[in-house]
């Protein structure tokens, strides 16, 4: 069992931006798993650092953020486990991982990390994700539109 870290989650160690987010996509590999799929991409920067989405599909605000800090959790206590190689990663959130327990979080966690490690996984995205609707969609919503 790796020795648990000490140090918090701290600004250094996430994804902030858009751009650091669309580079793990298109440069990095995929691993799915039941709760979410994990992008990686290896020797991005000088430490390991963790981005999230959790959609709203996930849940309410609530559930989406509970699952934000479990995930963070597990990530700053296994970051030991990653090893010496710096990781850039980015877990989108799947809708059943909102129903999750830590344990199973934790074991999707180990899962594909290990995987990640080993270099396993399917090229990431070719295009960025698309950011929230389109129009059409979006008068559709309001009522507006055709149909």
């Amino acid at each position: 069992m790796p020795a648990v870290v000490a140090s918090g989650f701290r600004p250094e160690d996430r994804l902030r931006y858009r751009r650091e987010f669309l580079r793990v996509y298109q440069e990095g590999r995929r691993v799915g798993g039941r709760y979410f799929g994990l992008f990686y991409l290896r020797g991005a920067g000088d430490r390991h650092r963790l981005g999230l989405t959790v959609p709203r599909q996930v849940g309410g605000a609530v559930v989406r953020n509970r699952v934000k800090r479990r995930l963070r959790e597990i990530f700053r206590l296994n970051r030991a486990v990653l090893g010496d190689n710096p990781l850039d990663l980015v877990i989108n959130v799947y809708p059943p991982g909102g129903q999750a327990a830590s344990v199973e979080l934790r074991a999707e966690f180990m899962r594909t990390a290990r995987e990640a490690l080993q270099g396993r996984g399917r090229p990431g995205r070719k295009e960025p994700p698309r950011r929230g609707r389109s129009a059409a969609a979006g008068a559709r919503a309001k009522g507006g539109g055709r149909g």
